[in-house]
């Protein structure tokens, strides 16, 4: 968000940060709601309104449960790409041994 960084650099108006910072969700939901397949939109939707919260926790960790808690990676699997692939969210995996390349270890 580098407009929102430097609006403060500029203005230190913190309201104004926010402004912007919600006007960015705002396009990402339209984004979804125009690009995304419509079997897709709402778990879309509802893994990215979960991002903030889940890695602000103690364990930075993305826990299913959280969105509902009959949730299955199964079901929302092509869900987590999206965001991926649109840039909104880095996908961080866990390695089994630290040796390169690191995606033939990749879990």
């Amino acid at each position: 968000m580098p407009e929102v960084v430097q609006t403060f650099v500029d203005t230190n108006d913190l309201s104004r940060c926010i402004e912007l910072q919600n006007n960015i969700v705002h396009l990402y939901r339209s984004d979804i709601a125009k690009y995304a397949e419509k079997k897709d939109k709402i778990k879309i939707r509802d893994i990215l309104d979960q991002i903030p919260s889940q890695l602000d926790a103690k364990n930075n960790r993305f826990k299913l449960s959280e969105i509902s808690k009959n949730a299955r990676y199964t079901y929302f699997e092509s869900s987590f790409l999206w965001p991926a692939k649109a840039g909104v969210a880095l996908p961080c995996y866990n390695c089994m041994a630290p040796i390169l390349p690191l995606d033939l270890n990749r879990k």
